[in-house]
């Protein structure tokens, strides 16, 4: 296969490479074949893929630092790490290389390589604080930074730590431990700078003009239509950022959840000069405030906050202001850019600030509202399943065990079997609870804990089943864009809702496909074999290269959870249905259920399952069973397929994942 230098100089740049670097790159092909390699490996995906500058960066240190003799297989391991989010530092990265120089041509083993890179290890800020502390002591009273930084690098307890925390907390502590006669001197030095600051950053008492019109108390997005053009509005909202144009002029961007305005300070000293350009720290990112003014239409064009999804058309005058809560300035620091994976997500709480984070949460609550309309339009019942449980329904090998007072109990990995024992009651049934899975997955789609849409009916057949998820999935989606396609599109301008019929294809149609167009077993490396599982990375390219949404069907007995039905043509075969998504995979796994007593008594035998403590749902089958299905919805890759993301975890307000159960 030729280099297609245009798709290298494309994905180079998605990586957050500099201009320099990616002509750099593409000047020496095998650097950016490997490179390309890399990134592919890693991605699990042949197509472009985003990254942050971090992680492009640490691919890049793959490509070109890599020590000589580290097998293929062995770099594709760690380019997966990599954006599993496992190596996320740059001496997470060195101590990779380490180790797989030392393995030679032997496999990694998954714990000796976490063990040798901190995989999993977090290193607190309250930890840093009191090393930083030690070696500023150690250092004495004359160190400079440098000097107590060279310390902290032999600190065993930092060897994880994020260095630019490190440096962050060593500049903000270095002055404080001053000798007591170099404070007291220095305060007396800075005590009238200190005062006439503290002067200046006094909130102002300002009243509001009462020869003014009323002000109309609204949120931000209520002013989109022009409804109150001209016409004087009070919104709240948290600062993103100011500006200063000139003396007496500020323009501040403020958003409230809705969406986002640009306010403009002047004229008035109380309003613009004493209270933002004098005393600008009252203003730092995330500060909240009330203000009071005219909106107006933009005297010409509009290029504030191009970024953050709806802001509106308009500026808001102002004419009167207060401050709700000050923001403290090492908001900046807490997370940027460069930030390790680890860091982002301790800091979730501050990264979800972001015109991502609200695009996220709007998107992903207009479509759990258009899943509860749909099923009360359709006569469902929604019903609460206990998520701590005694069984388990798709395996005994990913569980997670708990002490239930003094009793063995489990975290639900679904509450299909729940769902069941409600049919003979309201006939539909769904819910929308969290599912666990203990799987030792890294993957793009995989997380500890998700949110599980399940939805069970009675008195259908496999093809009712179908069409139940293709009207189901289509109505769902098309609600979402009518309600929030503005941010769907500016995610994913190229998301459509899919049309029905979707495409059926067979497990062995779907095996016969791979093998046809060169898609190999991810495990083997060899072509597929009948009874073998598509995983991840082969479902996913078979249906990126269809291109079109996909309903795989008639899946082995022996691949599929002890309770799916067998085709009535073919016992090897049940009658299970994967839904698959371009660019994310399976979102939707479903079947019809067993519904004869003996075959179910058979299907416990088979899997080696005691029946006893499953009485409560063999009984189904005793009292008036009839043909039922049902299936789940995996909500974060329902999510990550319409905002097209990058990867589930940031499908979701707090993930878990292998590693992390904070905050």
């Amino acid at each position: 296969m030729s280099f297609d230098k245009e798709a290298a100089q494309k994905q180079f740049e998605a990586l957050g490479l500099d201009k320099k670097r990616v002509t750099d790159t593409l000047k020496n092909e095998k650097l950016a074949q490997t490179l390309l390699d890399v990134v592919r490996a890693g991605s699990e995906s042949t197509d472009v893929v985003a990254v942050e500058k971090t992680l492009g960066n640490l691919y890049y240190a793959i490509a070109t630092e890599l020590p000589a003799g580290v097998p293929t297989a062995n770099r594709d391991y760690l380019a997966r790490a990599v954006h599993s989010g496992r190596i996320a530092t740059r001496q997470q990265i060195l101590a990779a290389f380490k180790h797989l120089a030392a393995l030679k041509d032997a496999p990694v083993v998954d714990k000796d390589f976490d063990a040798a890179c901190g995989v999993g290890v977090v290193v607190s800020r309250d930890v840093i604080t009191e090393e930083v502390k030690a070696a500023i002591a150690k250092a004495g009273e004359r160190a400079t930074i440098g000097e107590v930084m060279k310390i902290l690098k032999g600190v065993e307890a930092l060897t994880w730590a994020d260095q630019s925390l490190v440096s962050s907390i060593v500049k903000e502590l270095k002055p404080a431990v001053a000798p007591a006669a170099d404070k007291k001197k220095a305060a007396a030095a800075a005590a009238p700078a200190a005062a006439a600051a503290a002067a200046k950053k006094e909130i102002p008492v300002l009243v509001e003009d009462p020869s003014l019109p009323p002000a109309t108390p609204v949120h931000i997005f209520d002013c989109a239509n022009g409804e109150y053009l001209d016409k004087r509005v009070r919104v709240s909202g948290w600062v993103m950022n100011t500006r200063e144009a000139r003396a007496g002029l500020v323009f501040c961007n403020l958003r409230d959840g809705t969406g986002c305005v640009q306010c403009v300070f002047s004229g008035a000293k109380d309003i613009a000069n004493h209270a933002l350009v004098e005393s600008v720290g009252l203003f730092t990112r995330e500060t909240s405030i009330e203000v009071t003014g005219t909106l107006r239409a933009f005297p010409g064009e509009h290029k504030a906050s191009d970024r953050q999804p709806r802001t509106i058309n308009y500026e808001l005058q102002v004419d009167w202001w207060k401050l709700l809560g000050r923001s403290n300035v090492d908001i900046e620091t807490l997370v940027t850019a460069e930030s390790d994976v680890s860091r982002r997500f301790d800091y979730r709480h501050i990264a979800l600030r972001t015109p991502k984070g609200f695009t996220m949460l709007t998107v992903r609550n207009a479509m759990m509202h258009a899943f509860r309309c749909w099923y009360q339009e359709h006569e469902f019942v929604e019903v609460t399943p206990p998520t701590l449980v005694e069984t388990f329904c798709e395996g005994g090998s990913n569980l997670f065990k708990v002490d239930y007072f003094g009793t063995p109990a489990y975290l639900t990995q679904s509450s299909q079997l729940y769902l069941e024992t409600v049919l003979p009651v309201v006939g539909r049934t769904f819910c929308v609870l969290p599912s666990f899975r203990a799987e030792q997955s890294r993957t793009r789609r995989h997380l500890s804990e998700f949110t599980h849409l399940e939805g069970e009916l009675a008195f259908i057949n496999f093809e009712d089943l179908l069409k139940h998820l293709e009207d189901l999935v289509c109505d769902v989606c098309e609600a979402v864009m009518a309600r929030v396609g503005d941010l769907v599109r500016a995610s994913n301008p190229g998301f459509k809702v899919p049309k029905r019929p979707f495409r059926r294809m067979t497990y062995a149609d779907a095996i016969k496909y791979c093998n046809e167009h060169g898609i190999l077993n991810s495990d083997t490396g060899k072509p597929f074999v009948y009874g073998e599982d598509i995983t991840e990375k082969p479902e996913r390219t078979m249906t990126d290269m269809i291109g079109e949404p996909i309903l795989m069907t008639r899946f082995p007995t022996e691949m599929k959870a002890f309770y799916m039905k067998k085709c009535a043509d073919n016992p090897r075969e049940t009658e299970s249905v994967d839904v698959l998504m371009p660019g994310v995979g399976e979102i939707v796994g479903g079947s019809m259920r067993i519904s004869d007593l003996d075959e179910l008594l058979a299907a416990y035998k088979r899997v080696g399952i005691d029946p006893a403590p499953y009485y409560w749902f063999t009984d189904q089958r005793k009292y008036g069973s009839v043909s039922h299905g049902g299936y789940g919805i995996g909500t974060e890759r329902l999510l990550m397929w319409i905002l097209n993301g990058d990867h589930i975890r940031d499908m979701c307000l707090y993930p878990r994942y292998i590693g992390r159960c904070k905050p």
